[in-house]
């Protein structure tokens, strides 16, 4: 509906005024009304008002990106991590938290795409796995898909290297538990994976809503989920 608006109220303001500067008595030096010689000053004045609309409406977009992007600053930079700007309209954010280092990229989203959001942390756990409800793509494609039992895990595909290792992460009482608060959707709906890597745990949203207190949440969790995941294999 917003950007309905955007196209269509200044093509209404443009065609108001150039029906304005053709069609009421104006002033001199302004030809008469009804005059082939209104057709300059209606082409000129119409010209640059549509010129200061297509700047402001640049600003505007502009400003709207970036503000999006920075939706996050509160929640990351109250835990002490540094930002910084990210692919143009992006932020990432870097720093320790509870002695891990951690990383955070925000991306508004345009057109179709939804807003995403990259969160990671290290954790030494020393196999790959990747978890989605559907065959996660960014990590651990050729990995064999796991066969876990409900309840749980009901609707979820698991992927890992190491079927052992990950055997040991997902019947771990905490681990699981914090791997399943992640990936529940309930509250966000969209696209939700959770990557494990050799030295770091990766989660990935991308959702059309993002709120502050999510967002803590999955920090929370993602950060009980490394700790839960070491003690469990003994690292």
């Amino acid at each position: 509906m917003r950007v309905l608006l955007l196209i269509v109220v200044p093509s209404v303001l443009l065609l108001a005024c150039a029906l304005i500067v053709l069609w009421i008595p104006l002033p001199g030096p302004f030809p008469p009304l009804f005059s082939d010689g209104r057709n300059l000053p209606a082409a000129i004045i119409t010209g640059v008002l549509g010129i200061g609309i297509i700047v402001g409406l640049a600003v505007h977009v502009v400003s709207s990106f970036l503000r999006a992007g920075r939706g996050l600053d509160p929640a990351l930079e109250a835990v002490g991590l540094v930002s910084e700007r990210y692919l143009a309209f992006g932020r990432r954010y870097r720093g320790a938290v509870d002695g891990r280092d951690v990383e955070v990229t925000s991306l508004p989203g345009y057109g179709v795409r939804s807003p995403q959001v990259d969160l990671s942390v290290a954790a030494d756990l020393g196999f790959r796995m990747a978890v989605g409800r559907q065959r996660p793509l960014l990590d651990c494609r050729d990995c064999p898909l796991l066969n876990l039992e409900p309840p749980g895990w009901a609707g979820l595909q698991v992927y890992a290297e190491d079927a052992e290792l990950a055997r040991r992460l997902l019947e771990d009482p905490a681990s699981a538990a914090a791997l399943q608060r992640l990936m529940d959707g309930g509250e966000t709906p969209g696209l939700v994976e959770v990557y494990v890597k050799l030295e770091r745990i990766w989660l990935r949203v991308r959702a059309q809503a993002v709120t502050g207190e999510q967002f803590e949440r999955w920090f929370d969790d993602l950060l009980a989920l490394a700790e839960a995941g070491e003690r469990a294999l003994g690292r």
